[in-house]
């Protein structure tokens, strides 16, 4: 798969999802919540 691979190489995050079938939404908006929580938890507001 074309963009799993480019991804990989590039240090990006994926998840093939579908909006039609909802399949992985649930899953790719945790990972994003749990990256942004990791990333930004030590930084103070």
């Amino acid at each position: 798969m074309a963009a799993r691979a480019y991804a990989e190489e590039n240090g990006l995050f994926f998840i093939e999802t579908s909006a039609k079938t909802a399949y992985n939404v649930n899953e790719i908006f945790y990972e994003i919540g749990m990256y942004l929580f990791s990333c930004c938890c030590w930084v103070r507001i």
